[in-house]
């Protein structure tokens, strides 16, 4: 363990930290477009807290259609009680992508480490940024996504207000354009998808 980690240990701040998704102020920048026809705020949407009242309003499509939650873990104490652990998972959901109302984009991010929260929530802002801007988006999503996972690790690795030496996260999104939908995955998070007869239905 380095010195800050034990300094940090040693006081108690890191397991006092109770950091859930619904208490980030700045959950995600509002970004504002450089297409024509003006500045807009893109919509996007971050995962509530497993038990937090749901905000209907926020929400980018109808509940029965796309539902997402978050929840972070618990770990004993040496009193014997249960901590809430940090709230590392970032999960989002993106619409309309890049202008495009037939696009959207839906994703998952585990951070792992000390600083896990801080690194998927980097993911999490910077992927969305680079897939909109990519200019294969439309003609080659895969590459687009390909391309803009590299990208976006090469910048966390130089970000110097995030700690990624010996935390990280992992990261599945799944773009859908019109009625195809593309995976895309790193690290030990999955996603799946299960056909019925009357519709697709997918999960990660």
């Amino acid at each position: 363990m380095s010195p800050p980690m034990e300094a940090e240990a040693a006081s108690g701040s890191f397991r006092r930290r109770r950091l859930t998704v619904d208490a980030l102020a700045t959950a995600l920048p509002k970004i504002e477009s450089t297409r024509s026809g003006g500045k807009r705020h893109r919509s996007h949407r971050m995962s509530t807290e497993l038990g937090t009242k749901l905000d209907e309003s926020s929400l980018l499509f109808e509940k029965t259609v796309v539902g997402t939650f978050s929840c972070h873990g618990i770990e004993p104490s040496e009193e014997g009680q249960p901590h809430a652990k940090i709230n590392q998972d970032r999960g989002l959901v993106w619409y309309p992508l890049a202008d495009d109302r037939s696009t959207a984009c839906f994703a998952v991010f585990d951070g792992h480490g000390d600083s896990g929260d801080s690194c998927s929530h980097f993911t999490a802002t910077a992927t969305q940024l680079l897939l909109e801007s990519h200019p294969a988006l439309r003609t080659e999503p895969q590459r687009a996504l390909r391309e803009s996972f590299l990208r976006v690790d090469a910048l966390l690795k130089c970000e110097e207000s995030v700690d990624s030496e010996m935390s990280g996260t992992t990261a599945t999104v799944a773009l859908l354009s019109g009625s195809t939908l593309h995976l895309a995955w790193v690290g030990d998070s999955r996603a799946g998808a299960r056909a019925t007869r009357s519709a697709l239905c997918a999960a990660w």
